[in-house]
């Protein structure tokens, strides 16, 4: 995601193990330091691929308006 000044903004992702956060990265890029492509947690993170390395990857904000409409479903 590109910015006002056309600088790319840096997106949040999140590692997922059965079900639980395991890791949380300020983005796919930043996974990279550790040994992970960014392209591959992109790849997961739009749906274009299930894992990778064991994990399943979303979008931070993603997984927070998932979590928000379960919790308004259970209000319901």
């Amino acid at each position: 995601i590109k910015n006002r000044t056309g600088k790319y903004k840096p997106k949040p992702v999140l590692a997922i193990e059965n079900g639980n956060i395991k890791m949380c990265f300020v983005s796919a890029r930043a996974a990279e330091n550790i040994g992970y492509f960014s392209s591959s947690i992109c790849r997961c993170c739009n749906g274009l691929k299930k894992e990778y390395k064991g994990y399943q990857w979303i979008w931070l904000e993603d997984y927070l308006a998932d979590w928000w409409y379960n919790e308004m479903e259970k209000a319901a």
